[in-house]
């Protein structure tokens, strides 16, 4: 007996809308119900892309951070911090501003201690720049004043967090390791090493991945040695094994660490993050180094917003600094160039004009 059309279109209708009726729910799977070998699976699938578009959100907006940083040494069997002198201890107070590729920072080291130091660093699109001093009262004093020899790229900012074989070479490399230690900092694990880059090392081999607590994908790996004459540039891994936990879905970095080959050396960075909106923010990392003759912790908390910073904040000029005799001439330059070509189109034009003329 055969099936009348308008029953297998009916009936073709209704698979379609149970399937789009179920497509909600299999997107919005709960972690938990999720494997370790899906979690993983589609962390490989997706990791890039997702990393791709956080960075753009923190890089394409502009925002303010406010960090207070802490330093603590300690030897090893005396972990009591009753046995030092707060002196010994280092408190920098920094603010950060970006809008790429425009960087500013300021830190106050020390604040009200004889050692207190201000530096302000600054990148724009045609110069960087250092500057000191001693006390708030004191004027600024300009360590490095460089040119910009070519302008840094989002492309570039990718090829630097997934391998240092393409670190562009010039004067956006002291931006980018700027940029992604001040900006990107939940992207890097200790020792500065971004997470992209070791995930997408050959040297970089995943011995086992497993569902841990919140649905958090944990990933152990070691640094395969043996790869290395394969490569033009060896990436620099000091370490030789470790663990990272990711969050689900967007794969932020919420705990690592890492070990040297011998297992004397552990570093380790705990992250916490805050939610502005749907945006999840870092807030507050913890970081421990422990060797065999020191133990060492620092810490940041950090607020951030998304407040649009005023162009002139970049410049030496806010600071009330002459701007670079190497702007003046560039912009001078450019006039010259700019003045010269619409002198060249306007010439063609009147001469186009002047033939059509003749020809009629």
């Amino acid at each position: 007996m055969k099936s009348s059309p308008r029953f297998t279109t009916n009936l073709t209708l209704l698979v379609l809308v149970l399937l789009f009726a179920a497509a909600p729910a299999v997107l919005a799977q709960d972690p938990a119900d999720v494997s370790s070998q899906e979690l993983y699976d589609s962390f490989k699938a997706n990791a890039e892309k997702t990393w791709k578009n956080r960075m753009k959100q923190l890089d394409c907006c502009s925002f303010t951070a406010t960090s207070l940083y802490q330093l603590k040494a300690h030897k090893i069997g005396s972990n009591d911090s009753s046995d030092y002198n707060p002196d010994d201890y280092s408190f920098v107070h920094g603010e950060i501003a970006c809008d790429f590729p425009r960087l500013i920072g300021h830190t106050v080291g020390n604040e009200g201690k004889a050692d207190e130091f201000h530096t302000d660093w600054g990148y724009k699109e045609n110069y960087t720049f250092i500057l000191n001093k001693k006390t708030l009262s004191d004027e600024w004093s300009i360590e490095r004043l460089e040119p910009v020899v070519k302008r840094a790229k989002h492309n570039d900012l990718w090829k630097f967090m997934t391998s240092k074989a393409f670190l562009p070479r010039g004067n956006p490399e002291s931006f980018f390791e700027m940029y992604a230690s001040a900006v990107l900092g939940e992207f890097l694990l200790p020792q500065g090493v971004p997470i992209m880059s070791l995930m997408t090392s050959p040297m970089c081999v995943v011995d086992k991945y497993e569902k841990i607590e919140n649905g958090n994908l944990r990933i152990h790996f070691t640094i395969d040695d043996s790869v290395v004459k394969d490569l033009s540039e060896p990436l620099p891994f000091s370490f030789r094994s470790g663990r990272i936990d990711l969050t689900p879905n967007d794969w932020r970095v919420v705990a690592v660490s890492v070990f040297s080959p011998d297992g004397t050396y552990e570093e380790s960075i705990q992250n916490e993050y805050k939610a502005d909106g749907e945006t999840p923010f870092l807030s507050s990392s913890k970081h421990k180094s422990i060797g065999a003759t020191i133990y060492s912790e620092d810490s940041f908390t950090c607020e951030q917003s998304q407040e649009t910073t005023d162009p002139t904040r970049y410049t030496l000029s806010y600071y009330g600094l002459p701007e670079p005799e190497f702007v003046s001439e560039t912009n001078r330059i450019r006039l010259v160039l700019i003045a010269l070509g619409a002198l060249m189109i306007g010439f063609a034009v009147w001469r186009f004009s002047r033939r059509r003329s003749a020809e009629q």
